[in-house]
């Protein structure tokens, strides 16, 4: 998964410099580009997230847990927990980026898309999906290094 992870990155970001340096190459060229090199570089990254997509699933699968965004519950094997909406982005963000570590700040803006969310708040959410986790006996559990923030590492 971290090498799919890796790879739509750095397609992702080859894909928009590449984008924004055809901006001065004149309209026949600009659509050449998007008819060969532009699309290439597109369809390359979406089959490349769509990889990474099935094995994080998979991966979850075989940890024997489930997140229901809709229903916002989480079940491990026969134990369920009710999960409430922040809590259910906030899972479900980790859970796209096992092993990988966002800081409160990142969290904030990425999983809720709330750049006005305190430190202290994001640490209060992750609190609470701890126990969520540990209520459920989830194989896997929210870790934080200093300097480097929070991650959803399986054990």
């Amino acid at each position: 998964m971290l090498i799919y992870t890796e790879l739509v990155g750095f397609k992702a970001g080859l894909f928009q410099r590449l984008n924004e340096s055809v901006r001065d190459l004149s309209r026949e060229a600009r659509e050449e580009a998007g008819r060969s090199d532009i699309g290439a570089l597109g369809e390359q990254r979406d089959r490349y997230q769509g990889r990474l997509d099935f094995w994080q699933e998979r991966f979850w699968q075989l940890q024997g847990l489930e997140l229901d965004i809709t229903a916002r519950r989480l079940t491990h094997r026969q134990s369920a927990v009710e999960l409430t909406s922040r809590e259910t982005e906030l899972l479900a963000f980790l859970m796209a980026s096992p092993g990988s570590f966002f800081t409160a700040t990142e969290i904030a803006s990425r999983a809720w898309l709330d750049d006005g969310l305190f430190p202290e708040q994001v640490r209060t959410y992750i609190g609470r999906l701890r126990r969520k986790l540990l209520d459920v006996g989830a194989p896997c559990q929210v870790v934080n290094r200093a300097r480097r923030g929070y991650s959803l590492e399986a054990h």
